[in-house]
């Protein structure tokens, strides 16, 4: 007795147009499309009928949440969050390797507590020559810079940010940001963030300035002015618009005195009570009033020039 096998599939409704494969929908808008909702309408679908669809398109560029993706990976959320991604290592969130959330309005749904002192986000910038091997031609993982997002070692939120030595794989952190907005330059955040509003392990530089031109702005910390005649001005900064500028002057001239005005307030002598709107720097080398240094301090009303023995 002869017998026939039958086997059948149910398979979703499925469609092919030009080379494209269409899920759901009878008009694919890209190579490979999914209308998982069943909602579009022809011969394209509105923004929110998108929302539920997934699309490859010919040039690579995949669409969740829109058929028309700008970039490699375009992502548009039915809610307030574009973005919201979550990964953990298993299924515990106590090692959660990474949550990101981004609004574009509104509020995004609440993030997952992961603990203190956890990774919340990493970017990471790598380079190599071939597979494996760091730029100089050595193994290693060549690690050039990264930005990694942490909640705090009690609390709160830290941003630590790295770049590696020339050619060196590995991880280098060397500057951070603490729940307090504190902030810390060439400190290993491993270690600690930084004690006070800034600190900076090494020497802090500023781009010198000097000055020849009668009215010339200062804007820089460190000025030379080298006033052609006597009482050539150089102007400060308005103190209102730099409260707690500290700035250096000094005349290099040995002969010609220069005249610092600043455009509001008074240049107070701290030596002194009362203030100007001027104060003059004497040049020449052998006239015992001679004022060759002076440091300016902005309390966001006046300068106060602070004269030391020179």
């Amino acid at each position: 007795m002869k017998k026939n096998l039958f086997i059948v599939i149910l398979l979703p409704f499925m469609s092919f147009s030009q080379g494209r494969v269409g899920v759901n929908t009878y008009e694919p808008q890209g190579i490979f499309h999914v209308d998982a909702g069943r909602d579009n309408s022809s011969p394209m679908p509105t923004t929110k009928e998108a929302l539920n669809d997934f699309v490859v398109k010919s040039d690579g560029k995949v669409g969740i949440g829109t058929v028309n993706p700008t970039n490699i990976l375009t992502i548009i959320g039915q809610n307030n969050a574009d973005i919201d991604v979550g990964m953990f290592s298993g299924t515990s969130t106590i090692n959660s390797i990474a949550y990101h959330n981004t609004m574009i309005g509104g509020t995004p749904v609440a993030p997952t507590l992961v603990g203190n002192y956890r990774s919340i986000a990493a970017f990471e910038g790598y380079a190599y020559t071939t597979l494996g091997q760091i730029p100089s031609g050595g193994s290693g993982v060549g690690l050039m810079g990264s930005l990694v997002i942490r909640t705090g070692r009690t609390g709160g939120g830290e941003l630590w940010l790295g770049t590696s030595p020339a050619d060196a794989g590995g991880y280098y952190y060397n500057s951070s940001f603490d729940k307090n907005g504190n902030m810390a330059i060439g400190i290993d955040p491993t270690v600690r963030t930084a004690r006070t509003k800034l600190e900076v392990n090494g020497v802090i530089s500023s781009t010198p300035q000097t000055l020849s031109n009668n009215g010339s702005n200062i804007t820089s910390t460190v000025v030379s002015v080298n006033p052609g005649n006597n009482d050539d001005d150089f102007l400060l900064p308005n103190p209102a618009s730099v409260p707690g500028a500290i700035i250096f002057v000094r005349n290099i001239s040995s002969n010609n005195t220069a005249e610092i005005i600043t455009p509001s307030g008074s240049i107070i002598n701290a030596s002194n009570v009362g203030g100007a709107s001027n104060f003059y720097m004497v040049g020449l080398d052998n006239n015992v009033a001679k004022t060759k240094t002076i440091m300016f301090i902005s309390d966001g009303f006046n300068w106060t020039a602070f004269k030391p023995s020179n």
